[in-house]
């Protein structure tokens, strides 16, 4: 239970601000988190009482997450403050007052804001874990059909399931004394006459459906605490009542230097508790029954609301108290505290009382279990459990006799009866310690191995000194080793200090250290193997690259002498045929030979294919997308060859799809049309390509295989146009140009002035993204071409500001001049 508040007081503070189908809506919501964290949902109930049980056993970790759910879904409308709200809820119990169902809605919705809040008022606190005292069924907001339910399990004399209902014991009394009456009638005062209605008509109700022959279960023994309030005592003058103990609380709110303490009752020398009527306690208590605490007698203030035992005396004064404290009896009245533990779990009973004695200082208190056993530590103030050396023996007690006050029952101590029974809630570790030391004094043998039948043996024991439940416990607990338990890490770090399991444990870790080394060592033999293959490899691939760069270098050196052969037998071929021309048409009127010898035919010079084609009006940076460039790295693209084609540089395409990509951009980059031409092999005669262009009225000139000729023999005009364009700075260029790699081994090296203004675009490393050479220039510094280049696209830049933002790029991509 949260906090270790009265579970009663929980349910029906739940039952109160939280209407059914909005708590199934959070357990059907949450239910994989709730499960995570230890709360017993395997299936989301559909019966309110069930859910509200399930809410009951949440673990904290589930409790975190009810608690960030409630404070998303109430908010309390006018919070009061924390001591006004508890007097409200006390005037329920103790004066009968009734609310409506909006104001009791929003008292509980408040105490259970502030309930789970994260620093949770301590009086608050104090309050909830109190037994709730009998109420009207109207503040206990119990239905009709829950009386019936109570009232038929009562008349069955059904104690399983009236002890599963849930109910409070004075909830229960109540319902069992009015069956008893067999239907008289009752002469009862408001408030409490509807609530009798109810529990009659609920009792007739069910009488019919009960078989009465059912046998009465015996009567069980009573257990935990027993409470009642105290006795009332007549006045005996001849009494000193200052001579007794008196229970005292305070009712201040605040802190204050003196404080008047509410006198409650008295501890006469037998322990017994007992009152004074009001009328009495002014003569006994002279003169208004309270007692007045200076600030000399105490270090730290009293709790409000919370009761403790004085010693007084009194004091001559004119004030109306008369009577002051002389001293605290510290431990003298001790408060009840109920616990969501069984003994069975001592570790966590242990644990319990440790955070209840760090959350109240200067407290005692008797802790009962949920299987109802009184528990006290054996200390004279709690804190001293706290302590390292604290041995956790707590004295138990099957049932125990308390006071209730105004803030729930406590214990007086000096009535108390000495404990029969003792609880060790010591770590299990030193208790199997303890038994590991008694047998090996016992054997006079080192203990060579720990085994279950033995220490069960030495569970039984009787001379052993060990109590029954701690003995269960130790017995329940020994499977829970495998499972790391908190008392368990002690007991096997005890273990493993005996020098048997000290040797077993270095011949296993040697063992596994030797087959750990001889992993390692073939593992090492493998990479040492593997390092030797990639040596070999990657010395063959530098052969084959070697060799392939040397037959490639053969085969491009035999075509050149071959071209270059051909163009000298060529050209030595036309020049005898026009001589021979000549001297035919000299000789026109002579004869020709009666051989009839044959003469070879003069082949004319192929001609390149030339077609106007319309432009586009695409983007440049669209043309590199549809052939599969990211969209950044075509606009990157598009802006360059806008910039290129703008100052004038021819553009060079090499790779697969050259031919059909440079089409494309010659009739993006055209604003009217574009002329492309198809290069023939054996081009040598000069075409004075720029005259075509003019003609074509065009501005953009592609050139496909442009290399399988040499454009220094048929494109010369072409060529010293590329270099005066970089020499002026004058307006663009009256058409750009597009030149098309002719690839392969007929293609001839480019001419120095294509080599040193152009730029290369490698289609195959223009993809998804652009590798580091898919654009290419000639990088040599030493030209004055290129140095010219570099001034001259600053000029175009000049002229183009809109170019500008590609300069930069233009710059660290293809000039490189820096």
């Amino acid at each position: 239970m949260i906090h270790g508040i009265d579970r009663h007081r929980f349910r029906f503070l739940l039952r109160c601000a939280l209407k059914p189908d909005l708590v199934k809506s959070f357990l059907k919501d949450n239910r994989v988190a709730l499960v995570a964290a230890g709360a017993p949902l395997d299936n989301v109930p559909s019966d309110p009482q069930v859910m509200l049980r399930v809410i009951e056993g949440f673990t904290q970790k589930a409790n975190q997450i009810f608690g960030k759910w409630l404070y998303q879904k109430i908010k309390p409308n006018g919070a009061q403050p924390i001591p006004q709200l508890i007097l409200r809820w006390r005037a329920v119990e103790e004066l009968g007052v009734v609310y409506d169902d909006v104001e009791r809605t929003s008292l509980s919705q408040q105490t259970l804001y502030d309930l789970f809040g994260a620093s949770p008022d301590e009086s608050l606190l104090a309050f909830l874990r109190t037994p709730v005292r009998d109420q009207p069924q109207h503040q206990l907001a119990i239905r009709s059909e829950e009386w019936l339910t109570l009232a038929t399990s009562l008349l069955a004399k059904d104690r399983v399931a009236v002890e599963s209902s849930g109910w409070t014991d004075a909830v229960v009394e109540l319902v069992g004394a009015v069956a008893r009456l067999d239907g008289s009638s009752l002469s009862v005062q408001r408030p409490y006459a509807p609530v009798l209605a109810e529990i009659q008509a609920a009792i007739e109700l069910a009488r019919p459906t009960v078989v009465t022959t059912t046998p009465e279960l015996p009567a069980a023994s009573p257990r935990g605490i027993q409470s009642s309030g105290p006795e009332l005592r007549t006045f005996d003058s001849k009494i000193d009542y200052t001579k007794f103990s008196v229970i005292a609380t305070n009712r201040i709110p605040r802190t204050v230097d003196a404080y008047l303490l509410v006198v409650e009752g008295f501890v006469d020398e037998n322990g017994i508790a007992f009152r004074l009527a009001e009328d009495d306690l002014k003569r006994a208590i002279p003169t208004i029954g309270r007692i007045i605490l200076h600030p000399d007698q105490y270090d730290v203030a009293p709790v409000y609301g919370e009761p403790n035992a004085y010693e007084v005396e009194r004091f001559p004064t004119e004030r109306e108290a008369r009577v002051k404290v002389s001293r605290r009896l510290v431990g003298a009245l001790v408060s009840v505290v109920l616990m969501p533990h069984s003994t069975a779990d001592a570790h966590r009973i242990r644990d319990y009382i440790a955070d209840y004695a760090k959350r109240h200082l200067g407290s005692m208190a008797v802790f009962v279990s949920s299987d109802k056993s009184c528990l006290m530590p054996r200390v004279s103030t709690l804190q001293k459990v706290l302590a390292p050396d604290f041995d956790w023996q707590l004295d138990l007690w099957d049932t125990m006799d308390a006071v209730e006050l105004q803030n729930g029952p406590h214990v007086a101590r000096l009535g108390l009866k000495s404990a029969s029974k003792s609880l060790n809630c010591a770590p299990l570790a030193a208790a199997a310690r303890k038994l590991l030391r008694i047998y090996t004094e016992r054997s006079q043998a080192k203990l060579s191995k720990t085994s279950r039948e033995l220490l069960v043996e030495l569970f039984d024991v009787d001379d052993l000194r060990f109590d029954e439940a701690t003995k269960v416990r130790l017995k329940a607990n020994l499977d829970a080793i495998a499972r790391g338990s908190e008392d368990f890490n002690e007991l096997v770090s005890a273990l493993l200090q005996t020098q048997v399991i000290k040797d077993e444990i270095e011949r296993r870790i040697a063992a596994e250290v030797d087959v750990r080394v001889a992993e390692r060592d073939r593992t090492k033999r493998e990479l040492e193997q593997l390092r030797i293959q990639r040596s070999q490899v990657e010395r063959r691939i530098l052969e084959l690259n070697r060799e392939a760069e040397e037959k490639a270098a053969e085969v491009r050196s035999a075509v050149k002498r071959a071209f270059e052969q051909a163009r000298d037998n060529g050209i030595a071929t036309l020049a005898d045929l026009s001589l021979f021309d000549f001297f035919l048409n000299r000789n026109g009127s002579a004869e020709r030979s009666s051989s009839n010898v044959a003469m070879p035919a003069v082949v004319e010079a192929p001609k390149p294919f030339v077609e106007t084609l319309p432009s586009s009006g695409k983007n440049v940076g669209d043309v590199f997308r549809r052939f599969g460039v990211e969209p950044m790295f075509s606009d990157r693209l598009g802006a360059v060859i806008h910039l290129a084609h703008a100052g004038g540089s021819p553009i060079v395409l090499t790779g697969a799809g050259a031919s059909t990509l440079s089409t494309a951009l010659g009739t993006a980059l055209s604003k009217s049309s574009c002329v492309s031409i198809t290069v023939e092999l054996g081009q040598i005669a000069e075409q004075h390509f720029e005259h075509q262009v003019a003609e074509a009225n065009a501005d953009v000139l592609v050139m496909r295989q442009a290399n399988v000729s040499d454009l220094s023999l048929y494109a010369r005009s072409l060529l010293d146009a590329i270099v005066q364009r970089m020499m002026t700075q004058s307006d663009s260029p009256p058409f750009g140009i597009i030149l098309v790699d002719a690839g392969g081994p007929a293609a001839l090296p480019w001419p120095p002035e294509i080599l040193e203004s152009a730029i290369g675009i490698e289609l195959s490393h223009v993809g998804s993204k652009l590798k580091p050479d898919a654009l290419t220039v000639r990088r040599d510094d030493g030209g004055w071409l290129r140095h010219r280049l570099h001034l001259h696209y600053g000029n175009v830049v000049d002229e183009h500001p809109a170019h500008a933002s590609s300069l930069e790029d233009f710059n660290r991509l293809l000039l490189s001049l820096e």
